[in-house]
């Protein structure tokens, strides 16, 4: 990684208010959004460095479309790494966020090149899965999502278990040995509902 910067830390952990608009409060999300750029810019912040896909999306696309424009350079952790390293079969989960609303795909796949590959005889055409000593799947913008990438409110545990168990059968299907979670929400997800899983955060693999 390129880590050349200069870090504050004295500033504490912050929500990035994605909830409010999700279940409908948009004056209080909006409010939020107001207080929490303000609060940065006066603690002197001028390069935001984001973890997740969420956050990434938020500052760059979201709030600047709400008319909340901001000065705060918003760079993604992944915008500073050389690559992923995966010395095994591994399945690399991206998440909605970097996926469907960032268009981040094939820069992950970038980031994760494969010296070879054979196309997988049994995966879904839009989301290609892959034989080879490294990544196992082919990113897209269809990626079986895993789970909500927010708090859920009043959702029937069913569903949320059948998500859970559709994408699984597919990752399963894929042969890896371990999956590369790219998603914080994901990898909580991953570890309360199968922790004999082989999960690793993303943060683990990068150069």
């Amino acid at each position: 990684l390129k880590t050349a910067q200069q870090f504050r830390r004295e500033l504490e952990v912050f929500y990035d208010g994605w909830e409010f608009f999700v279940y409908g409060l948009i004056d209080e999300g909006i409010e939020h959004a107001r207080s929490l750029i303000s609060g940065l810019q006066k603690a002197g912040v001028t390069r935001l460095i984001t973890l997740s896909g969420r956050t990434d999306y938020l500052f760059q696309v979201f709030y600047p479309k709400l008319g909340l424009a901001h000065d705060i350079e918003c760079l993604s952790v992944l915008d500073m790494a050389s690559r992923v390293r995966i010395d095994r079969p591994s399945y690399v989960y991206a998440g909605s966020f970097r996926t469907r609303y960032l268009g981040q795909s094939e820069k992950i796949n970038a980031l994760t090149p494969n010296e070879q590959e054979y196309p997988h005889p049994l995966s879904e055409e839009s989301e290609p899965l892959l034989k080879g000593p490294g990544r196992v799947n082919k990113v897209t913008l269809r990626q079986k999502p895993i789970c909500a990438e927010h708090l859920l409110v009043e959702f029937p545990e069913s569903c949320t278990q059948a998500i859970f168990e559709d994408a699984l059968e597919y990752i399963q299907l894929s042969q890896a040995e371990q999956l590369v979670v790219m998603e914080p929400w994901a990898y909580h997800e991953l570890q309360d509902r199968s922790p004999t899983l082989n999960a690793v955060y993303y943060l683990q693999t990068l150069d």
